[in-house]
Protein backbone atom coordinates (compact mmCIF):
# COMPACT_ATOMS: atom_id res chain seq x y z
CA UNK A 1 0.00 0.00 0.00
CA UNK A 2 2.93 2.39 0.91
CA UNK A 3 3.86 1.89 -2.99
CA UNK A 4 1.19 2.57 -4.47
CA UNK A 5 0.32 5.89 -2.56
CA UNK A 6 4.20 6.94 -3.50
CA UNK A 7 2.77 6.32 -7.50
CA UNK A 8 -0.52 7.90 -6.51
CA UNK A 9 1.38 11.05 -5.10
CA UNK A 10 3.91 11.14 -8.20
CA UNK A 11 0.91 11.09 -10.50
CA UNK A 12 -1.16 13.79 -9.35
CA UNK A 13 2.08 16.07 -8.34
CA UNK A 14 3.15 15.93 -11.87
CA UNK A 15 -0.72 16.25 -13.45
CA UNK A 16 -2.76 18.40 -11.05
CA UNK A 17 -5.75 18.02 -13.21
CA UNK A 18 -5.60 14.40 -11.87
CA UNK A 19 -5.47 15.81 -8.31
CA UNK A 20 -8.48 15.03 -5.22
CA UNK A 21 -10.87 17.86 -4.46
CA UNK A 22 -9.54 17.02 -0.91
CA UNK A 23 -6.48 19.10 -0.48
CA UNK A 24 -5.48 16.84 2.33
CA UNK A 25 -5.15 13.39 0.18
CA UNK A 26 -4.54 14.54 -3.35
CA UNK A 27 -3.71 11.60 -4.38
CA UNK A 28 -7.04 9.75 -3.47
CA UNK A 29 -8.42 9.69 -6.71
CA UNK A 30 -6.01 6.50 -7.16
CA UNK A 31 -5.89 4.87 -4.17
CA UNK A 32 -7.71 5.66 -0.95
CA UNK A 33 -9.26 3.44 1.87
CA UNK A 34 -12.78 2.92 0.17
CA UNK A 35 -11.23 1.80 -3.10
CA UNK A 36 -12.73 -1.03 -5.28
CA UNK A 37 -11.05 -4.00 -6.81
CA UNK A 38 -7.79 -5.64 -6.35
CA UNK A 39 -5.01 -3.70 -4.64
CA UNK A 40 -8.47 -1.18 -3.46
CA UNK A 41 -7.60 0.59 -6.76
CA UNK A 42 -10.58 2.74 -6.61
CA UNK A 43 -10.00 3.61 -10.57
CA UNK A 44 -10.96 6.93 -10.16
CA UNK A 45 -8.15 8.61 -12.51
CA UNK A 46 -9.14 6.20 -15.24
CA UNK A 47 -13.18 8.04 -15.41
CA UNK A 48 -11.84 10.77 -14.79
CA UNK A 49 -9.61 10.64 -17.91
CA UNK A 50 -12.47 9.21 -19.39
CA UNK A 51 -14.07 11.94 -18.47
CA UNK A 52 -12.21 14.73 -19.69
CA UNK A 53 -11.74 12.68 -23.24
CA UNK A 54 -15.55 12.55 -23.66
CA UNK A 55 -15.82 16.60 -22.84
CA UNK A 56 -13.31 17.30 -25.49
CA UNK A 57 -15.36 15.31 -28.46
CA UNK A 58 -12.56 12.30 -28.77
CA UNK A 59 -12.77 9.21 -28.21
CA UNK A 60 -10.27 6.71 -26.77
CA UNK A 61 -11.07 3.43 -28.79
CA UNK A 62 -14.53 2.45 -30.31
CA UNK A 63 -16.46 0.01 -28.75
CA UNK A 64 -17.03 -3.43 -30.37
CA UNK A 65 -20.51 -4.85 -30.89
CA UNK A 66 -20.37 -6.57 -28.12
CA UNK A 67 -19.91 -4.07 -25.59
CA UNK A 68 -22.30 -1.42 -27.63
CA UNK A 69 -25.36 -3.98 -26.83
CA UNK A 70 -27.39 -1.92 -24.40
CA UNK A 71 -24.60 -1.20 -21.62
CA UNK A 72 -25.20 2.66 -21.38
CA UNK A 73 -27.45 3.84 -18.33
CA UNK A 74 -29.14 6.58 -21.10
CA UNK A 75 -30.39 6.58 -24.12
CA UNK A 76 -31.95 8.51 -27.17
CA UNK A 77 -30.47 10.53 -29.77
CA UNK A 78 -31.05 13.69 -32.51
CA UNK A 79 -32.42 16.64 -30.50
CA UNK A 80 -31.91 14.94 -27.42
CA UNK A 81 -27.78 14.05 -28.02
CA UNK A 82 -26.96 17.58 -25.91
CA UNK A 83 -29.08 16.57 -23.27
CA UNK A 84 -27.97 12.95 -22.83
CA UNK A 85 -24.06 14.21 -23.22
CA UNK A 86 -24.79 16.50 -20.38
CA UNK A 87 -26.57 13.31 -18.15
CA UNK A 88 -23.36 11.46 -19.16
CA UNK A 89 -20.65 13.85 -17.78
CA UNK A 90 -23.13 14.08 -14.72
CA UNK A 91 -22.74 10.55 -14.41
CA UNK A 92 -18.70 9.86 -14.97
CA UNK A 93 -18.50 13.15 -12.83
CA UNK A 94 -20.45 10.57 -9.82
CA UNK A 95 -18.08 7.94 -11.14
CA UNK A 96 -14.75 9.34 -10.56
CA UNK A 97 -15.56 12.05 -7.16
CA UNK A 98 -14.25 11.52 -3.97
CA UNK A 99 -16.89 10.15 -1.23
CA UNK A 100 -16.15 12.46 1.37
CA UNK A 101 -18.68 14.46 3.75
CA UNK A 102 -17.65 17.61 2.31
CA UNK A 103 -18.74 16.78 -1.77
CA UNK A 104 -21.84 15.04 -0.48
CA UNK A 105 -24.40 17.98 -1.27
CA UNK A 106 -22.80 18.00 -4.95
CA UNK A 107 -23.36 14.25 -5.14
CA UNK A 108 -27.05 14.79 -3.46
CA UNK A 109 -27.77 17.16 -6.53
CA UNK A 110 -26.20 15.04 -9.18
CA UNK A 111 -27.67 11.96 -8.22
CA UNK A 112 -31.54 13.14 -8.34
CA UNK A 113 -30.72 14.50 -11.60
CA UNK A 114 -29.54 10.85 -12.81
CA UNK A 115 -32.64 9.21 -11.39
CA UNK A 116 -33.99 7.85 -15.02
CA UNK A 117 -30.28 6.44 -15.99
CA UNK A 118 -30.26 4.09 -13.00
CA UNK A 119 -34.17 3.44 -13.56
CA UNK A 120 -33.27 1.78 -16.81
CA UNK A 121 -30.78 -0.23 -15.68
CA UNK A 122 -33.57 -1.30 -13.15
CA UNK A 123 -35.99 -1.88 -15.67
CA UNK A 124 -33.56 -3.77 -18.19
CA UNK A 125 -34.13 -7.46 -18.25
CA UNK A 126 -30.52 -9.03 -17.65
CA UNK A 127 -31.26 -9.21 -14.31
CA UNK A 128 -28.55 -12.00 -13.25
CA UNK A 129 -25.63 -8.64 -13.90
CA UNK A 130 -28.00 -5.83 -12.59
CA UNK A 131 -26.24 -5.66 -9.45
CA UNK A 132 -23.09 -5.71 -10.89
CA UNK A 133 -23.63 -2.97 -13.60
CA UNK A 134 -25.50 -1.00 -10.75
CA UNK A 135 -22.23 -0.56 -8.84
CA UNK A 136 -20.15 0.00 -11.88
CA UNK A 137 -21.88 3.09 -13.61
CA UNK A 138 -23.06 4.08 -9.70
CA UNK A 139 -20.38 3.06 -7.45
CA UNK A 140 -21.50 5.99 -5.27
CA UNK A 141 -24.76 4.19 -4.57
CA UNK A 142 -22.79 1.83 -2.12
CA UNK A 143 -21.25 4.60 -0.04
CA UNK A 144 -22.34 7.45 2.39
CA UNK A 145 -24.28 4.37 4.65
CA UNK A 146 -26.54 3.70 2.17
CA UNK A 147 -27.84 7.41 1.73
CA UNK A 148 -28.07 7.48 -1.66
CA UNK A 149 -30.25 4.21 -1.75
CA UNK A 150 -32.60 6.16 0.12
CA UNK A 151 -32.89 8.90 -2.05
CA UNK A 152 -33.92 6.94 -4.55
CA UNK A 153 -36.12 5.25 -2.80
CA UNK A 154 -37.69 8.38 -1.63
CA UNK A 155 -38.09 9.31 -5.50
CA UNK A 156 -39.25 5.92 -6.79
CA UNK A 157 -41.91 6.68 -3.87
CA UNK A 158 -43.10 9.68 -2.62
CA UNK A 159 -46.15 8.92 -1.08
CA UNK A 160 -44.39 6.16 1.18
CA UNK A 161 -44.34 6.93 4.86
CA UNK A 162 -41.08 7.01 6.60
CA UNK A 163 -40.78 3.88 8.60
CA UNK A 164 -39.00 5.54 11.47
CA UNK A 165 -41.81 7.41 12.05
CA UNK A 166 -44.30 4.33 12.26
CA UNK A 167 -42.33 2.38 13.71
CA UNK A 168 -42.80 2.98 18.00
CA UNK A 169 -46.49 2.52 17.26
CA UNK A 170 -46.01 -0.52 15.45
CA UNK A 171 -43.30 -2.16 17.55
CA UNK A 172 -46.03 -1.24 20.62
CA UNK A 173 -48.80 -3.31 18.69
CA UNK A 174 -47.34 -6.38 17.85
CA UNK A 175 -45.28 -6.79 21.26
CA UNK A 176 -49.04 -6.21 23.28
CA UNK A 177 -50.83 -8.37 20.87
CA UNK A 178 -47.99 -11.31 21.29
CA UNK A 179 -46.91 -10.68 24.99
CA UNK A 180 -45.91 -14.24 25.66
CA UNK A 181 -43.38 -14.40 22.46
CA UNK A 182 -39.96 -14.44 22.93
CA UNK A 183 -39.72 -12.81 26.01
CA UNK A 184 -36.18 -13.24 27.35
CA UNK A 185 -34.84 -10.98 24.24
CA UNK A 186 -33.29 -7.56 25.73
CA UNK A 187 -33.85 -5.51 22.47
CA UNK A 188 -37.49 -5.39 21.53
CA UNK A 189 -36.50 -4.26 18.21
CA UNK A 190 -35.34 -7.45 17.55
CA UNK A 191 -38.16 -9.56 19.69
CA UNK A 192 -40.25 -7.63 17.28
CA UNK A 193 -38.73 -8.81 13.84
CA UNK A 194 -38.89 -12.46 15.19
CA UNK A 195 -42.65 -12.21 16.18
CA UNK A 196 -43.40 -11.09 12.81
CA UNK A 197 -41.53 -13.18 10.97
CA UNK A 198 -42.56 -16.49 13.57
CA UNK A 199 -46.28 -15.44 12.66
CA UNK A 200 -46.10 -14.64 8.88
CA UNK A 201 -44.70 -17.38 7.00
CA UNK A 202 -45.08 -17.89 3.32
CA UNK A 203 -47.65 -19.67 1.49
CA UNK A 204 -45.77 -22.38 -0.66
CA UNK A 205 -42.71 -22.81 1.34
CA UNK A 206 -41.63 -26.51 2.58
CA UNK A 207 -41.69 -26.46 6.31
CA UNK A 208 -38.66 -27.74 7.82
CA UNK A 209 -38.75 -29.98 10.64
CA UNK A 210 -35.31 -29.64 12.62
CA UNK A 211 -36.00 -32.29 15.20
CA UNK A 212 -33.85 -31.63 17.79
CA UNK A 213 -31.60 -29.29 15.80
CA UNK A 214 -30.59 -25.93 17.32
CA UNK A 215 -31.44 -22.68 15.72
CA UNK A 216 -28.70 -20.45 16.11
CA UNK A 217 -30.28 -17.51 14.80
CA UNK A 218 -34.05 -17.06 14.74
CA UNK A 219 -33.48 -14.60 12.17
CA UNK A 220 -31.52 -16.01 9.64
CA UNK A 221 -31.90 -14.88 6.44
CA UNK A 222 -32.54 -11.26 7.63
CA UNK A 223 -29.95 -10.44 9.91
CA UNK A 224 -26.25 -12.21 11.06
CA UNK A 225 -24.18 -11.65 13.34
CA UNK A 226 -20.66 -11.27 13.60
CA UNK A 227 -17.91 -10.15 16.04
CA UNK A 228 -16.14 -7.14 16.13
CA UNK A 229 -13.02 -7.95 15.28
CA UNK A 230 -14.27 -9.98 12.14
CA UNK A 231 -13.69 -8.89 8.63
CA UNK A 232 -17.32 -8.21 7.11
CA UNK A 233 -16.23 -7.99 3.45
CA UNK A 234 -14.48 -11.56 4.11
CA UNK A 235 -17.97 -12.59 5.59
CA UNK A 236 -19.52 -11.30 2.13
CA UNK A 237 -17.25 -13.10 0.41
CA UNK A 238 -18.02 -16.45 1.39
CA UNK A 239 -21.75 -15.64 2.69
CA UNK A 240 -23.33 -18.59 0.28
CA UNK A 241 -27.01 -19.01 1.76
CA UNK A 242 -28.54 -16.16 -0.28
CA UNK A 243 -27.11 -13.88 -3.13
CA UNK A 244 -29.71 -11.43 -1.94
CA UNK A 245 -29.23 -8.62 0.37
CA UNK A 246 -28.95 -9.15 4.15
CA UNK A 247 -28.51 -7.25 7.21
CA UNK A 248 -24.96 -7.79 9.03
CA UNK A 249 -23.97 -6.71 12.29
CA UNK A 250 -20.83 -6.35 14.25
CA UNK A 251 -21.89 -6.90 18.05
CA UNK A 252 -23.57 -9.51 20.22
CA UNK A 253 -26.71 -11.32 18.64
CA UNK A 254 -29.90 -9.68 19.53
CA UNK A 255 -28.49 -6.92 21.28
CA UNK A 256 -29.02 -3.32 20.60
CA UNK A 257 -26.23 -1.40 21.58
CA UNK A 258 -24.53 1.64 20.55
CA UNK A 259 -20.83 0.00 19.76
CA UNK A 260 -23.02 -2.14 16.83
CA UNK A 261 -21.75 -1.79 13.09
CA UNK A 262 -24.62 -2.58 10.51
CA UNK A 263 -23.47 -3.46 7.47
CA UNK A 264 -25.60 -4.70 4.07
CA UNK A 265 -24.15 -7.72 2.18
CA UNK A 266 -24.88 -8.15 -0.90
CA UNK A 267 -23.27 -10.39 -4.20
CA UNK A 268 -20.70 -10.41 -1.98
CA UNK A 269 -19.55 -7.48 -1.06
CA UNK A 270 -20.44 -5.68 2.03
CA UNK A 271 -20.86 -1.98 2.47
CA UNK A 272 -21.62 0.00 5.23
CA UNK A 273 -25.32 0.88 7.05
CA UNK A 274 -24.74 3.00 9.93
CA UNK A 275 -25.04 2.53 13.65
CA UNK A 276 -28.43 2.92 14.09
CA UNK A 277 -29.85 -1.28 13.47
CA UNK A 278 -33.61 0.25 12.64
CA UNK A 279 -32.09 2.55 10.16
CA UNK A 280 -30.16 -0.37 8.77
CA UNK A 281 -33.35 -2.61 8.27
CA UNK A 282 -35.02 0.03 6.85
CA UNK A 283 -31.75 0.29 4.15
CA UNK A 284 -31.59 -3.51 3.71
CA UNK A 285 -35.67 -3.11 2.17
CA UNK A 286 -34.91 -0.13 0.58
CA UNK A 287 -32.06 -2.19 -1.30
CA UNK A 288 -34.16 -4.61 -2.46
CA UNK A 289 -36.07 -1.80 -4.61
CA UNK A 290 -32.89 -0.09 -5.43
CA UNK A 291 -31.84 -2.80 -7.23
CA UNK A 292 -35.12 -4.49 -8.40
CA UNK A 293 -34.31 -7.70 -6.34
CA UNK A 294 -37.51 -10.03 -5.80
CA UNK A 295 -37.49 -10.96 -1.68
CA UNK A 296 -36.96 -14.80 -1.24
CA UNK A 297 -40.14 -16.65 -0.97
CA UNK A 298 -39.53 -17.74 2.36
CA UNK A 299 -39.48 -14.17 3.47
CA UNK A 300 -41.55 -12.44 1.40
CA UNK A 301 -44.82 -12.37 3.59
CA UNK A 302 -42.18 -11.05 6.55
CA UNK A 303 -40.61 -8.22 4.25
CA UNK A 304 -44.31 -7.50 3.11
CA UNK A 305 -45.75 -6.61 6.61
CA UNK A 306 -43.37 -3.84 6.88
CA UNK A 307 -43.67 -2.80 3.51
CA UNK A 308 -47.36 -2.88 3.53
CA UNK A 309 -47.75 -1.28 6.83
CA UNK A 310 -44.62 0.53 8.15
CA UNK A 311 -43.93 1.65 5.03
CA UNK A 312 -47.79 2.51 3.41
CA UNK A 313 -46.50 1.25 0.18
CA UNK A 314 -49.19 -1.40 -0.38
CA UNK A 315 -48.29 -1.99 -4.44
CA UNK A 316 -45.37 -3.11 -4.71
CA UNK A 317 -44.09 -1.86 -7.89
CA UNK A 318 -40.21 -3.86 -8.06
CA UNK A 319 -41.54 -7.02 -6.39
CA UNK A 320 -44.92 -8.07 -7.67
Amino acid sequence: MHNKDIVARSLTKKYSMLRSINAEIPQALWFYPNGRGPGKHSGKIHYHIEYMVKKDRKQVRSKTPAESNDTSPIEGNGSQACDNETLLAMIEKLKYIVPTDASLEVIKDDWMQTFDARKKIRDSKDVATLVDRMIENFPLSIEFDGSLIATDFALMFPNATNFLDTWDSIQSKIAERHHSLHTSMKSQFFRTLMIVKEKNPSRGVKRVVKGAQKITNLLEGVIEWINHEDDVQQFAASYAKTRLPVLVIKGPQYEDTEEAEAYVCLNKRAFAAGTDVRRAFLLLIQTFYFFNLKFEASLSNFYNVFVGGSLEHRQNVYNS
